[in-house]
């Protein structure tokens, strides 16, 4: 039955009247435990419906139990807190439906129920027929009589006439399939030429002071930032490393402490699909046995076989010894029998075997003495760091240091806070964490302490300069400022000539006169049509403007700026008739998304008029927030 509801739980409208039906089908032992609320208590008011303390903790066991099986673990607060606010709101929309069934004086008879209850194969013997004992049986494991269960359907029977009257939509309507067809597939055929910077004057370039006014303009486009000189030492265990002797015996003693390490056990790729009880996972292997597929029983059981595969685990790694020893039994894409894992029954596949690789000493052997030679490095470095310290003290260079001891030095003439030099080459730095901040957060000639570097050494640094933030002088960037100044009043003069020639429009063919040769036409292009002729930009202001218009965007033509003016010769419009397959399936999509949107609507405007009221006190003390908290 769980599994049942679960399943067509995915309809938005029928998650919205799940509710305290399940009240006896929570898994045994579950998160949740909670008996001190009686049925008059209520969680939630809407006008004359209400929400039982009872029916919340029913859905909200539900709600919380289901992901924790999935999951494999006890959630988090937040998450509890997360299925509380999502319960609490699906029943609410429920009770204004409920509500919303009184005041329209809707009624089911006993009757209806009746049949509703002994048509239900949850309540159905193996022949078929309605069997008193196990309806009977069922509503004692809820703690339900049989009045309230036939109450509670007649209650859903209400809500059912309500919603299909609502939103009983198969197909979008008429004016939804010729609004998204036009839009979708209208077609427009222009005609066009550019206009190129040589159709356009911009007067000479400016000079002296008026070439240094429009410096002034655009000068926080020329700013150089702060640069600063340094100077680095390097005690780079990579390079020691080299020339340290490695003992054959400490390598061969190294291998025998660790050798498992150097070893990968078998791994396999395991998927898992969990049923709720034996029955139903022994029937689900009987299909695997007559030809079906794992991947077909996954979407089957509500999910995809992407959704069914657990990970890659060695026969370690498997937190459930149960599952590991059936898992590394099974062949490549074998499936298992029913396995009982406690939180359900399970069909195991693998699907990909990694096998386990061995590797003896002579594999690893040029391994460890390149790791045991950094390790003499990393010591030897730190016998040298006092030696450069005592050198620093005493008054000694950078250079003088690096010389006398054979260690790597470097002078960095220029640095930004970006690594980039004066002419925005990127600036090599030794690879130690925050050598940059550093930097930039020292003074000039000061003494700063070593950091270390990735691979275990060490890097002092002082600053010989600091050049401030500053605008540069107009003399350091004439040609640039120059080349600005022409891109920017090319830009200009190109728009203003498109629009000169779109509000003077006629015919193109006169509007191109003295400055296009030819006059190209567009291929016919729809919205979402990729067009070598036409930008993505240009397609969309044709579609913006009415017959026989002009429209115009900038463009690029043989390697520089120009504008395109279009005009719309042709609109296209297709017949609903013939829409395609595409848009049939559009139109098909909206219809739930329609009738969903209709229901959200008539929800929310019904729980204004009726008023609701929210009891969380008591929701606190069914999910324990309230201990929770104190």
């Amino acid at each position: 039955m769980l599994t049942a509801m679960r399943k067509g739980s995915d309809n938005w409208a029928v998650k919205i009247f799940l509710g305290i039906v399940v009240l006896g089908f929570i898994a045994t032992g579950g998160l949740l435990s909670y008996s001190s609320v009686q049925s008059s208590n209520y969680v939630a008011t809407v006008g004359d419906a209400n929400v039982t303390g009872d029916g919340f903790f029913a859905d909200y066991s539900q709600e919380a139990n289901n992901y924790s099986r999935r999951l494999g673990q006890a959630l988090q607060p937040q998450f509890l807190k997360l299925i509380e606010q999502t319960v609490i709101e699906r029943m609410v929309n429920r009770a204004t439906l409920e509500n919303t069934g009184k005041v329209l004086n809707l009624a089911v008879d006993d009757k209806t129920a009746s049949k509703t209850i002994t048509e239900d194969p949850n309540f159905m013997a193996s022949n078929g027929q309605f069997d008193k004992a196990i309806f009977d049986g069922l509503l004692r494991q809820n703690n339900m009589s049989e009045k309230d269960y036939v109450t509670l359907i007649k209650e859903q029977k209400i809500l059912d006439q309500l919603t299909d009257g609502l939103v009983n939509i198969k197909f979008s309507p008429d004016v939804y399939a010729s609004i998204i067809n036009e839009y979708n597939d209208q077609e427009r055929i222009a005609e066009f030429f550019h206009i190129t910077p040589s159709h356009v004057d911009i007067g000479d370039t400016p000079t002296g002071d008026d070439l240094q006014t429009y410096y002034e303009t655009v000068i926080a486009q020329f700013d150089a930032p702060e640069y600063r000189q340094v100077e680095t030492l390097l005690l780079n265990p990579e390079l020691l490393a080299k020339d340290m002797i490695v003992d054959d015996e400490e390598v061969k003693a190294q291998y025998e402490l660790s050798k498992n390490s150097y070893n990968t056990p078998e791994t396999r790729a395991i998927s898992q699909l969990l049923y709720d009880n034996i029955d139903d996972a022994k029937a689900a292997y009987d299909k695997i046995q007559g030809g079906t597929t794992f991947a077909e029983l996954a979407v089957e059981n509500g999910v995809t076989a992407a959704g069914s595969l657990l990970g890659t685990f060695s026969k370690a790694n498997l937190p459930n010894q149960k599952m590991a020893e059936i898992a590394f039994a099974l062949e490549v894409d074998q499936i298992s029998e029913p396995l009982d894992l406690g939180l359900g029954i399970a069909l195991l596949q693998v699907s990909n075997i990694s096998p386990a690789v061995t590797k003896t000493f002579a594999d690893v052997k040029d391994g460890i003495e390149k790791t045991e030679a950094m390790r003499l490095a990393i010591d030897k470095i730190y016998e040298l760091r006092d030696d450069v310290e005592d050198e620093i003290a005493g008054g000694a260079t950078f250079k003088e240091i690096a010389d006398k001891f054979n260690i790597e030095f470097a002078a960095v003439e220029a640095i930004d806070t970006s690594s980039l030099d004066v002419d925005a080459e990127p600036v090599t730095l030794p690879a130690a964490a925050q050598l940059l901040r550093g930097i930039f957060s020292s003074d000039e000639a000061l003494d700063n302490e070593p950091l270390d570097t990735v691979n275990g050494g060490l890097v002092w640094y002082v600053v010989s300069k600091i050049t401030p933030r500053h605008n540069k002088d107009l003399s350091e960037v004439t040609d640039e400022v120059n080349a600005l100044w022409q891109g920017q009043e090319i830009e200009k003069a190109l728009l203003a000539k498109a629009e000169e020639l779109a509000t003077k429009g006629g015919d193109i063919g006169v509007l191109s006169e003295g400055i296009a040769d030819a006059i190209s036409v567009a291929s016919a292009v729809k919205r979402s049509t990729q067009s070598v002729q036409l930008s993505s930009e240009a397609i969309a202001a044709l579609f913006a403007v009415k017959q026989d218009a002009y429209a115009f965007v900038p463009a690029r033509l043989n390697g520089e700026n120009t504008y395109i003016l279009m005009q719309l010769k042709e609109i296209i419009n297709p017949d609903v008739a013939d829409m395609d397959e595409e848009n049939n399936q559009i139109l098909q999509s909206i219809a739930p998304n329609l009738a969903s949107t209709l229901l959200e609507s008539y929800i929310e405007n019904n729980k204004g008029v009726y008023g609701i009221s929210i009891n969380q006190d008591l929701i606190d003390r069914i999910t324990g927030s309230a201990t929770t908290s104190q």
